[in-house]
């Protein structure tokens, strides 16, 4: 079974985003698809 998890938007209720940046270490940003939200 395969499971979707959907974060949204704190800010304006959009659909969210996860990147990994491939630097050492990794950073992972979590970003909104419609705002300038972003997590990292």
């Amino acid at each position: 079974m395969k499971t979707n998890i959907i974060y949204t938007c704190p800010k304006c209720g959009a659909d969210l985003r996860h990147i990994c940046i491939t630097t050492y270490p990794g950073i992972d940003r979590i970003e909104c698809s419609k705002c300038d939200w972003y997590y990292e």
